[in-house]
């Protein structure tokens, strides 16, 4: 008999009153969750610039971007996302919003700072990669639907500001590269117009045709590299997207 009730009271004690519980409290007191969804198209920083004929056509696809699209979410999970999106204190305010059940409710029990905010954000944003390496799926939770859509929005404001940075670092380094490579083949060629310039008036013109077609020969190939590279500058700077990275 003493085995008996002792075994119906561990039953109540784990079983019956927790069950008890939780369903008082997810079917009565618990707040409704709103969901707000977005997909952040990520592309490449370091994919190349189009051809003039594909930049006409649109034939520039989507290239993997595993290490853009880690960084997006990296980002979305700091703390400095959290405090960009939270400068004029919206995230705090939706998330201690008196009307919410106290058990749900951000700081009811313990003291409110930045890194406990961060780890009840944490609970209320989920931010993954898809199938398809370049496309990342952002979800935001929040007790109010125009709540939960505004973190969101903030959210996909922030990683463009973040894209945007990166593209434009890449981009100046690009062309600081290129033009590099420009001046490099400028003072190649002047170099060797001097050394020509010299050899002839060394050697003298033993041959004048033959002199002439080595001459003519020596040029067209300078030009040609020096041309190679204008070229490349000139893609740099005209077809290279600005453009932030996100429809993201």
């Amino acid at each position: 008999m003493r085995r008996l009730k002792s075994f119906s009271l561990l039953f109540w004690a784990s079983v019956i009153f927790p069950t008890t519980i939780a369903g008082l409290y997810f079917g009565l007191f618990a707040e409704d969750l709103y969901v707000s969804e977005s997909r952040i198209i990520v592309r490449s920083s370091n994919e190349g610039p189009p051809s003039p004929l594909d930049a006409a056509i649109g034939a520039m696809s989507l290239s993997p971007t595993s290490e853009e699209s880690d960084t997006v979410i990296e980002f979305i999970q700091s703390r400095g996302a959290l405090s960009e999106i939270n400068k004029d204190s919206y995230v705090l305010d939706a998330y201690t919003d008196q009307k919410i059940f106290p058990l749900d409710r951000f700081g009811w029990l313990r003291p409110i700072n930045i890194e406990r905010l961060h780890g009840y954000f944490q609970g209320k944003v989920e931010v993954t990669k898809g199938e398809n390496p370049s496309v990342v799926r952002l979800v935001v939770k929040a007790y109010e639907p125009d709540v939960s859509q505004e973190i969101n929005e903030r959210l996909l404001v922030a990683s463009e500001n973040l894209i945007n940075n990166l593209s434009e670092r890449s981009l100046n380094d690009a062309i600081a590269f290129a033009e590099v490579e420009v001046q490099l083949a400028q003072d190649r060629a002047r170099r060797a117009s001097i050394a020509l310039s010299n050899f002839k008036e060394r050697e003298g013109l033993i041959d004048p045709e033959l002199q002439a077609q080595v001459g003519l020969q020596t040029i067209a190939q300078i030009q040609e590299e020096l041309s190679k590279a204008q070229t490349r500058y000139l893609q740099l700077t005209t077809y290279t997207p600005r453009a932030p990275q996100i429809p993201f």
